[in-house]
């Protein structure tokens, strides 16, 4: 029917700052601050529709998802609303919303009998709808802590003769993470990396404790923004290991001289891939 467009009946409106209430433009997300999410509602206006059309009937669906696609359970609304010509506005007010950038999809379709949507030639008619959405957030930055396991990672080290310079088999530890955060709740690609790794723990002669610092390239595999997120990444870091760490001393020819030992630089190079368990942090 004419009555259900993009500027007439039907208004899912918040308000802003002040109070107000502000319309919501279908087809078009809309980003609030997150302390705002409990004032959105669709407003339905019985008075608009013209009285000769007699009575019509709406289905409203309401879902709420996460940034991660999960349903929120309590936020979903299913209703077929029958309405007439009148003077008292119907609200339906919105809820389910539990964390940033949780996302609120409502559809309206008005429903009606097929015949009035068949043409002369058979062909069928799109019958009236319209979608609203609106995504609840107020954050820049993401600072989380999470479990990385690196296969292997390759050290560089300024000791003479390449002494400290090699693989590390099986690494383990736990970094912290600080990075963006994009307007639809995804974390960025590029973070500041900084946490305490168990390095070369495959072999009695490379294991060593490391403090890291440095750049990181993650990409999130599954469960985006929850606390059991995997990802893939690739880290740079400045290490410092913890303890001392030996090799044996070298000739001219660059044999080990037997019972002779130099101790390594503390500080050293480590690049590599891992993955990563769990995201468990705050928004800033």
């Amino acid at each position: 029917m004419a009555w259900l467009s993009h500027d007439s009946p039907d208004g899912l409106c918040r308000n802003d700052s002040s109070g107000h209430s502000l319309k919501v433009v279908p087809g078009l997300p809309l980003h609030i601050p997150f302390e705002q999410r409990d004032g959105c509602r669709l407003i339905i206006h019985p008075e608009r529709i013209p009285a000769e059309d007699g009575e019509q009937r709406l289905d409203v669906d309401v879902e709420v998802t996460s940034v991660g696609g999960t349903t929120r359970s309590d936020g979903h609304f299913t209703q077929r609303l029958t309405l007439s010509h009148g003077a008292e506005p119907h609200v339906i007010w919105f809820h389910g919303v539990k964390s940033q950038f949780d996302r609120i999809t409502v559809r309206l379709t008005h429903v009606t009998e097929d015949s009035q949507y068949i043409r002369g030639g058979g062909s069928r008619v799109e019958v009236p709808s319209a979608q609203w959405t609106i995504v609840t957030e107020n954050t820049r930055w993401r600072f989380y802590a999470t479990v990385s396991i690196p296969v292997e990672l390759f050290r560089f080290s300024s000791d003479p003769n390449g002494a400290g310079t090699g693989p590390l088999s099986l690494n383990l530890g736990v970094l912290s993470r600080f990075t963006w955060v994009t307007r639809d709740g995804t974390e960025g690609i590029l973070g500041l990396e900084g946490g305490v790794m168990g390095m070369g723990l495959a072999t009695d002669n490379t294991r060593q404790l490391n403090i890291v610092g440095g750049l990181g390239i993650g990409v999130p595999i599954g469960n985006v923004g929850q606390t059991s997120q995997a990802s893939v990444n690739i880290h740079a870091w400045a290490a410092y290991r913890l303890g001392n760490e030996f090799a044996h001393s070298l000739d001219a020819s660059g044999n080990a001289i037997p019972a002779q030992f130099v101790a390594l630089k503390h500080w050293s190079f480590i690049f590599g891939p891992s993955v990563t368990f769990g995201n468990v942090g705050f928004d800033i």
